[in-house]
């Protein structure tokens, strides 16, 4: 009797129990199995191999993946370091710029002031030369009239002095100048029987541009009338000289 042992341990079969067709095809089937086997450990194998290169690749790709996230996120980090730098650097610039308009701003406003000024100065300028133009103008002429007034005192003055040298020769009168501008006129040689005897008067001129008399010794009568006659016609000689004839009259 012939026994055939399969890969199988715990398995064996009589082979004359069993037809020759059977018997082959058992044998083919051992062998397949044989080799399905013997592929199935290399391909379990390979697969194996692969799974630890692909694991391997893995691991490699995770960590080129945490070193390249560690890079990006140092570079993140860099450049969210940096925007912020720039972010601050366009603050103070901004401010910078808003400092400096500010003071554009007051350079024009200060520049429209001085303009201002200047424009004023100018105006004053030309209204100070119209002015001074007019003053000249009023000086020339007043200038002209006092020339003509100097001229017309000096020949006043020479014809006073030529009266006062006729008053004092002919009609012995002396004239003194006393307290608050009046002017005393005295007379003498009036009184035959005393010669020295001393007659006057006082004569001043009022706020109001006119003659008054303030004293007058020995009084005479009609003095107010003469003083109102003097004030109309303004002939002082023709009033010294009745006043000489009212002195006389009361000898």
């Amino acid at each position: 009797m012939f026994l055939l042992l399969l890969n199988s341990p715990s398995i064996s079969v009589d082979i004359t129990s069993i037809n020759p067709v059977d018997f082959i095809i058992m044998s083919l089937c051992e062998n397949l199995t044989e080799n399905f086997n013997f592929h199935l450990v290399s391909t379990e194998k390979s697969i194996s191999d692969e799974l630890d290169k692909c694991q391997q690749n893995a691991l490699m790709c995770l960590q080129c993946f945490t070193n390249s996230e560690k890079h990006w996120d140092n570079e993140k980090q860099a450049t969210e370091k940096q925007l912020q730098t720039i972010k601050e650097e366009v603050i103070e610039k901004k401010k910078a710029i808003e400092g400096q308009e500010r003071k554009v701003q007051e350079l024009t406003k200060l520049l429209h002031g001085l303009q201002e000024e200047v424009d004023h100065a100018h105006l004053e300028e030309k209204e100070f030369k119209t002015l001074l133009q007019t003053l000249e103008k009023s000086l020339e002429k007043k200038k002209t009239g006092i020339e003509a007034k100097e001229k017309s005192s000096q020949e006043e003055a020479v014809e006073c002095q030529k009266a006062l040298s006729y008053f004092q020769q002919r009609l012995a009168l002396k004239i003194k100048r006393s307290r608050d501008d009046w002017l005393t006129f005295i007379f003498t040689s009036i009184d035959p029987n005393d010669v020295e005897r001393k007659f006057s008067f006082a004569l001043k001129v009022n706020e109001g541009n006119l003659f008054e008399v303030p004293g007058c010794d020995p009084p005479i009568p009609g003095l107010s009338e003469l003083v109102e006659d003097l004030n109309r016609h303004n002939n002082l000689l023709a009033f010294v000289y009745v006043i000489r004839q009212r002195f006389k009259a009361l000898i």
